[in-house]
């Protein structure tokens, strides 16, 4: 299955970015508070 155009743009960007590395890492529970998920919430789903 061929890509789109759009497609291989985002994925490049996001390789730049990644190697870039210009977020810095985080860890789970970061992620989680950062996106407002509780993890008692997430397990009952």
């Amino acid at each position: 299955m061929p890509l789109s155009q759009e497609t291989i743009t985002r994925l490049l960007t996001a390789l730049e970015r990644a190697k870039a590395r210009t977020l810095k890492p985080q860890s789970i529970n970061e992620l989680r508070q950062e996106l407002g998920i509780d993890a008692k919430e997430e397990g009952s789903r």
